[in-house]
């Protein structure tokens, strides 16, 4: 039992081990791609706005300038350029000219921290499609330091889903994306259709486990996440290469327990039948051996019992017979034929 015991323990323990370990693969694969896709639209956003003087003097909508930066870029819906009131003055895509930001968040944020050196994470929203999606952007300054604008180039929520699709390895694998206030930004696969939650508000998710870590990597068992029952989650914080974010994106890949030790429980119940079987029959088999021996012991008993009386009465017989034949003044003697051997008693040899 305790070789079996210890055998299902270590057999739990590496296959927990080794499940973390393609955990933080996944989730490492989910890194590469989009910190360099951060990086890459970042470098893109820079470009244009270093060319904005040249680029404000073509069509504004769509922009020659744009639409080449669109077509070229993996992952980026469109580019636009936006005022300071919040305006689309040039863009790739030629029905958002004109179109008003300024009540958008997105656009708030950017505004407030007037920083051409930081790129911009928006929280996730809606697009008209009702697709969930973040914005990247880089804002701009005028001669005298003002706000003057900012670049956007929404992400295209296809490229969330075919980079979490692609490291789904078994059906009860779910990978996602979360920024960095909490909001989740895609999820493969959204059966409980959490995309769009804000997971910042319980402090036992994933989410908020890893973040007050304050490691860039976190590997845990929860009792409870967004995905449902027992998972193993692996979480990695997300940012560009070189440029500064305003806000990182949070990787998270999981995998319910429940599927990954089914085998394992399969076996250890048929391990732990088995010795079931075994010490039931080692049970039957001593109960019916200590039953042989009791019994043999009890005969072993009688016999020496018998023995014993045997000895009894025949010291008793030589005792009677000694004191008849000396109360009757009777010899008594033997002679072995064969041997020649023989003795007689002290009357035999008085008379």
């Amino acid at each position: 039992a305790a070789l079996l015991g210890a055998h299902a323990y270590r057999s739990h323990q590496d296959i927990e081990k080794l499940e973390r370990e393609r955990l933080v693969h996944q989730v490492d694969i989910i890194e590469r791609n989009l910190s360099r896709q951060l990086q890459t639209t970042s470098n893109t956003l820079e470009s244009i706005r270093s060319d904005l003087p040249e680029l404000l003097k073509l069509p504004p909508a769509p922009n020659p300038r744009l639409r080449v930066a669109m077509t070229s870029s993996v992952g980026v819906r469109t580019f636009s350029v936006i005022d300071r009131s919040g305006k689309v003055i040039a863009s790739s895509r030629a029905e958002l000219l004109g179109q008003d930001f300024h009540d958008t968040a997105r656009f708030q944020t950017i505004r407030a921290a007037n920083d051409p050196a930081l790129l911009h994470v928006s929280a996730p929203f809606r697009t008209p499609l009702g697709y969930w999606s973040i914005t990247l952007a880089r804002s701009i300054r005028d001669e005298q330091g003002d706000f003057a604008g900012c670049i956007m180039a929404p992400i295209d929520p296809d490229y969330f889903a075919d980079l979490l699709a692609s490291i789904l390895y078994a059906p009860d694998v779910s990978t996602g994306l979360t920024h960095g206030q909490g909001q989740v930004i895609f999820r493969v696969p959204d059966e409980k259709g959490i995309t769009g939650r804000d997971l910042s508000q319980s402090k036992e998710t994933p989410f908020s486990r890893h973040l007050q870590s304050g490691e860039a990597l976190s590997v845990a068992t929860y009792g409870t996440t967004p995905s449902g029952p027992e998972r193993i989650v692996a979480t990695r914080t997300v940012r560009p290469r070189s440029v500064t974010a305003d806000q990182p994106i949070i990787a998270v890949a999981s995998r319910g327990t429940a599927s990954l030790f089914a085998a394992w429980r399969e076996d250890s119940i048929r391990s732990a039948g088995l010795f079931s079987l075994l010490a039931g029959i080692s049970v039957i088999g001593l109960y019916a051996y200590q039953r042989r021996l009791a019994a043999f012991v009890r005969l072993r008993r009688s016999a020496e019992a018998e023995r014993r009386a045997a000895e009894q009465t025949i010291r008793q017989t030589a005792q009677r017979l000694q004191l008849a034949t000396e109360g009757a003044e009777v010899g008594v003697w033997y002679w072995d034929l064969r041997s020649g051997n023989g003795d007689w008693s002290d009357i035999c040899k008085r008379q």
